[in-house]
């Protein structure tokens, strides 16, 4: 969020301010004089502006509108605004001596309403529902809540062991009052019922001090004393923890990075002692002492340059964040929904924002006014309080908050009073409107009274450069992706007929496979028999997939994109265990024209399968090749070949048709020196192979034409081309007789050719990558590592490819796995859908990005990863996301809320991989217990 520094104002009063709240119309403010306690109105237009604002210690004489309210006699603990309705104003004030109801009309008329006197206890808080009649009082451990009108107890609660330090009403179900202690725990009440309707567990070590409930979807969050917000669901009849995140452990680390970059400045500058008064001195000492001079607050005040040791310490004891207030913002995007950009759009649609809400929670801690993105939790800083802003002084240190969020606007009012001073200040903020795809004319839209302070990550340079998935132009021409293809190998020359003769006098040798024809062994390449079945078998088999791919109905098929949610189960397409694979089924994936569904398992095996499977069986294609576990299977554009990741320390390139690899990448070799020291040692080939690295994924790139792999902290791209009639030969040799010669055996001539190599030096090994290699060209691929980062390859630019993106700790673990929506021509989204970007960890996450942007549009919690790697994908509608779990269940999230909307069980074992039908609306799910179970959004029969 940003901070308007030209709409901030400060007051400073003359007494002791102990309570504030704000809405539209005014600002209330108790203060507590040495003989009485006041509340002070203050109307908006009476507000100090920058335009009449003289200073923040002159204005201490109220203002001609100014309202002032007595009837309390002790101090003021707690102030609250009912502001929903516009004609009267309803505050609410409590204090150890009453409860007071204020109602204020247009014309400044005041009507008092005192609802109790005298107190048992300490009083906490109060707060309106939401239709105004009834309020919610805290005294100690029990809550009363008051009818207005007829100034009784409608019901007390009780049952909290400890005080009760906050409380609110459920902005969507009104009946519900949720209350929270000092005992760790939170209740929610049904008032309507006279029930209690959830109590909590004992959430943590420290007590709860604030509550902030969401408008949108009814979330609550809850705000710690250790700094730690914890976000519920309130579903049907229980609560569920979505995530929690930690507002002290990262101004912690935003501290320790300040204060790193500030020695690194001090080392930079010259280091010069003088004796000298500061106008004799010399340029370099001059710049050495005002080097000095901005040092970190947390180093010595004697010597301020001297380092020590104990620095990290000293700041795990300074920084205390309490979590003093939090409110949610919640702003609708439809008015601006539709961005026209520049330029030819990749479909006749424009660009559409993803999410309906921007939401944000804005948190409040002693010496930070901090947002937390509600969707991603990505935590920035709004302001801080050391700071001054212009003609406002610094607020130091904040005791307490209030927050005003006008309905249908983008905007928040912060009403800040000071812990240490007889100071209010009042800030405003706005949430960003901008895409993450600005033009650069459109950059300049940012006035400089806005101040940005929400980055979690200082963007680079190079993270300036716009990256989109879909090209807006052809590559360069030093780019590698024009590299032209791998030509035609040449043949040896013929020879004269006559010249090969028998070396002996029979016509014929067993031995040596010498025969009475009069080709020449080294110019025959395949016997003519095997030759033309295999042609006529090639043939046949393109003559098959024209009639099947060029028929006018294949085209004219298109995704239900409002389709229902996938939750049913097919049993009609269950296969018995085993029926696929022996062990673990590690990884699915469709071809482009669903009729085909390839896996590879942890049997070393991998097989494409026919669908339906309640037609065929699970018939299809096994390729047999690996000597290990076979991770990953991936097919290429036109579905005619796959590419198999083993973890034997190879890739290999099938044909769909064939059961023999065509080619086999190997994973890279180790240096020079280290083979020597292993063939010293013992046999080379051994050490060769017991040091080669893993290929970590390769996937066809560019079309078909590029081979794109990962192994060590490398990338690599490959020309290919495959020989069919070898890959295809085996199948028909099968089934001729045993030959009587040798020499009719096949030679592969298959090639592939090294085009390009990326090293990424900051980590020790890719973990996974993605790229588009269908519908369109795409030159951008998406690569994790194993230093937790995420980069944006853009192989097509010029000078051979470089990335253009690097995001810096994506998850709190390296991702195992990332994804990238797969188009189709069964389905058409806005061109910005395709820039999205899914990553998952084995820390219990999933992210979503937007490569356009280096932060996180969301994050996907609820299902468990914490070992294996799982599957992520986009529905073809690009309205879920589907993962794995280690709990034996598929996840399927909503991709505009971060909800998990099912929950499919029915696997024994870890759920490893999820596959989306780009045709129809089924879901695949595999398993560790060697089954495919098939969901559609229509119950099966």
């Amino acid at each position: 969020m940003e901070l308007l520094a030209d709409a901030a104002w400060q007051w400073r009063p003359k007494a002791t301010l102990t309570a504030a709240d704000t809405c539209g119309r005014c600002t209330v403010i108790a203060l507590q004089y040495s003989d009485c306690a006041v509340l002070r109105v203050r109307w908006n237009d009476n507000s100090p502006t920058s335009s009449k604002f003289l200073g923040p210690r002159t204005d201490l004489v109220p203002q001609e509108r100014d309202l002032e309210l007595h009837g309390h006699a002790e101090r003021i603990i707690c102030v609250k605004m009912y502001h929903k309705d516009e004609s009267i104003v309803t505050i609410g004030s409590v204090s150890r001596d009453c409860v007071i109801v204020w109602h204020i009309t247009g014309n400044a008329r005041v009507k008092q309403s005192i609802l109790v006197e005298n107190l048992p206890a300490e009083p906490g808080w109060l707060t309106f529902d939401d239709t105004g009649t009834l309020v919610a009082v805290a005294s100690d451990r029990d809550v009363r809540i008051f009818v207005i009108e007829r100034k009784e107890v409608l019901v007390t609660l009780e049952g909290h062991l400890a005080r009760v330090t906050r409380g609110e009403f459920h902005p969507i179900h009104h009946h519900l009052l949720i209350t929270a202690s000092e005992d760790r725990t939170f209740k929610i009440w049904d008032l309507a019922a006279r029930t209690l309707w959830f109590q909590s567990s004992v959430l943590s070590a420290f007590a709860i001090l604030s509550i902030a409930l969401n408008p949108v979807n009814g979330d609550a969050a809850f705000g710690f004393a250790d700094g730690s917000v914890k976000v519920f669901a309130l579903l049907d009849g229980y609560a569920k923890e979505l995530t929690a995140c930690n507002v002290e452990n990262y101004v912690r680390k935003s501290l320790r990075r300040k204060q790193e970059a500030d020695r690194e400045a001090r080392r930079e500058k010259p280091q010069v002692i003088s004796s000298l008064p500061p106008w004799a001195r010399s340029e370099n000492a001059q710049k050495s002492t005002t080097g000095i001079g901005t040092s970190v607050g947390y180093e010595s005040v004697d010597n301020p340059a001297q380092f020590d040791s104990n620095d990290e310490d000293e700041i795990n004891a300074a920084v205390s964040c309490p979590v003093l207030s939090i409110k949610y913002v919640c702003a609708d995007r439809k008015d601006s929904r539709v961005s026209i950009t520049k330029g030819k759009s990749f479909s006749s649609d424009h660009d559409r924002e993803l999410l309906d809400y921007k939401q944000f929670l804005v948190v409040g801690i002693p010496g930070y006014l901090l947002c937390v993105n509600a969707y991603s939790f990505k935590i920035g800083i709004i302001h801080d309080f050391q700071q001054s802003l212009e003609r406002i002084d610094s607020i130091c240190v904040a005791k307490d908050f209030c927050f005003y969020h006008p309905p249908r606007t983008d905007s928040l009012h912060c009403g800040v009073i000071s812990a240490f001073q007889p100071c209010f200040t009042m800030l405003s903020t706005v949430t960003p409107s901008s895409s993450p795809n600005q033009e650069e004319d459109n950059t300049t839209c940012t006035t400089n009274h806005q101040i940005s302070l929400c980055q979690e990550r200082p963007v680079s340079g190079d993270n300036n450069e716009r990256v989109s998935v879909i090209p807006r132009g052809p590559p360069p021409k030093d780019s590698v992706l024009n590299t032209p293809p791998l030509s035609a190998k040449k043949m040896p020359p013929k020879r004269a007929k006559g010249l090969d003769k028998p070396v002996t006098f029979h016509t014929r040798i067993k031995s040596s496979g010498y025969g009475s024809s009069s080709t020449p062994f080294d110019s025959r390449r395949t016997p003519p028999m095997l030759l033309a079945k295999a042609r006529k078998s090639l043939s046949d088999n393109r003559t098959k997939g024209s009639k099947s791919s060029t028929s006018v109905g294949s085209y004219l098929k298109e995704y239900p994109t409002n389709c229902g949610l996938l939750q049913h189960y097919q049993p009609k397409h269950a296969l018995p265990p085993k029926a696929l694979h022996q062990g673990a089924i590690l990884h699915i994936e469709y071809s482009s024209d669903a009729k085909w569904l390839a896996t590879s398992g942890n049997d070393r095996v991998a097989q494409v399968c026919k669908l339906p499977f309640s037609r065929f069986g699970g018939e299809g294609n096994v390729f047999v090749g690996h000597d290990r576990a076979v991770r990953a299977i991936h097919w290429s554009q036109n579905d005619r070949m796959l590419v198999t990741i083993g973890s034997d320390k190879t890739s290999r390139i099938w044909l769909a048709d064939s059961d023999t690899s065509s080619l086999t990448l190997q994973g890279i070799a180790p240096p020079s020196d280290v083979a020597t020291a292993a063939a010293a040692m013992g046999s080379m080939s051994s050490a060769k192979k017991a040091s080669r690295q893993d290929i970590v994924a390769a996937r066809f790139f560019y079309m078909d034409k590029f081979l794109l792999s990962a192994c060590g902290n490398l990338a690599r791209l490959h020309q290919f081309e495959l020989d069919e009639v070898y890959a295809r030969a085996p199948r028909s040799r099968a089934k001729l007789a045993r030959k009587k010669n040798d020499v009719e055996v096949l030679e592969n001539q298959s090639r592939k050719k090294r085009v390009a190599q990326w090293s990424f030096d900051d980590m020790q090994s890719v973990t996974s990558f993605a790229c588009v290699n269908g519908a369109f060209m795409s030159s951008v691929a998406v690569i994790a590592g194993s230093d937790r980062s995420l980069r944006v390859l853009d192989v097509g630019a010029g000078g051979g490819g470089r990335s253009v993106r690097v995001v810096r700790d994506a998850h709190s673990r390296a991702a195992h796995t990332v994804a990238l929506p797969r188009p189709t021509c069964y389905a058409s989204h806005p061109s910005n859908f395709y820039d999205l970007l899914l990553s998952s960890a084995p820390d219990n996450t999933t992210h979503l990005w937007d490569i356009r942007a280096d932060n996180c549009v969301m994050r996907f919690c609820e299902h468990v990863n914490r070992v294996h790697t799982l599957g992520v994908t986009f529905s073809p509608c690009m309205r879920y996301v589907a993962t794995g779990s280690e709990d034996r269940a598929a996840y399927i999230y909503d991709i505009r809320t971060s909800r998990r909307l099912v929950k499919l069980k029915g696997h024994t074992d870890v759920v490893t991989s999820v596959a989306f039908s780009p045709l129809h609306p089924q879901l695949a799910t595999a398993s560790c217990d060697g089954t495919v179970r098939f969901y559609s959004s229509e119950e099966s029969n």
